[in-house]
C-alpha cells in the first residue's frame, strides 16, 4: 500500500471518529504533528518507546483494532482523541503500529484475546494475562523494528508525514 493510500485510509477513520464523537481530535493532531520529527531526531525506536510510554495499552488494543477494519466507533473511543496535554498518544500510537504492520513488520500486529470470561476470579486472570500477551507482543514489534530500524523508518516516513497533513486539516480552521 502506498503511503498516501495508508495515510488517506486512516484519515477516514479520522472524520469518521470526530463524527461519531461530536469532538474535536485535537489529542491526536497533536501526537500526529509531533511524531515524525521526534522520529526524525531520535530514532523511530526511541520515538515509538516514548509514545509507548505515555499510552494506555488496553486503549492501543481497542484504537488498533479500530484503525485495522472495525468501522464501529464506541464511546471509549473518544476518551484519548480530544484536547488535553495528555491525550492522543493511545490512538496515535495505535495508528502508529497498524502503519508499521502494513509497512512489513508483522511482528506489529496485535493480538486479540478471544478468551470467554466465566467468573471473576477467572476474568482477573484473563485480563492480566490479555494484558501480558499485549505487552509482550509490543515488546516484540520494537524488537523488529529495532533489528533494520534505518529501513523501517524510510518505508514509514511519507505515510506518517502524510497523515500529519491530513490530520492538521481536520482541525477546525485547518491549524
Amino acid at each position: 500500500m502506498k503511503a498516501s493510500e495508508q495515510a488517506i485510509e486512516l484519515g477516514k477513520k479520522l472524520v469518521n471518529l470526530k463524527e461519531e464523537c461530536k469532538q474535536d481530535i485535537d489529542g491526536y493532531v497533536r501526537r500526529a504533528v509531533d511524531f515524525p520529527s521526534l522520529m526524525l531526531s531520535s530514532g523511530l525506536v526511541s520515538a515509538l518507546t516514548f509514545y509507548l510510554s505515555k499510552s494506555n495499552v488496553d486503549e492501543v488494543k481497542k484504537y488498533y483494532r479500530y484503525w485495522s477494519g472495525s468501522d464501529e466507533v464506541h464511546k471509549e473511543l473518544c476518551n484519548d482523541v480530544g484536547k488535553g496535554s495528555s491525550k492522543g498518544y493511545s490512538a496515535y500510537t495505535a495508528s502508529l503500529l497498524y502503519v508499521l504492520k502494513n509497512s512489513g513488520v508483522e511482528a506489529c500486529g496485535m493480538l486479540e484475546d478471544s478468551r470467554e470470561k466465566k467468573d471473576t476470579k477467572e476474568e482477573e486472570n484473563d485480563t492480566k494475562n490479555a494484558k501480558d500477551s499485549l505487552a509482550n507482543a509490543i515488546l516484540m514489534c520494537l524488537e523488529a523494528v529495532e533489528k533494520d530500524e534505518i529501513k523501517v523508518e524510510k518505508r514509514v516516513v511519507d505515510t506518517l508525514v502524510r497523515l500529519k497533513e491530513i490530520s492538521e486539516m481536520l482541525l477546525p480552521g485547518g491549524e
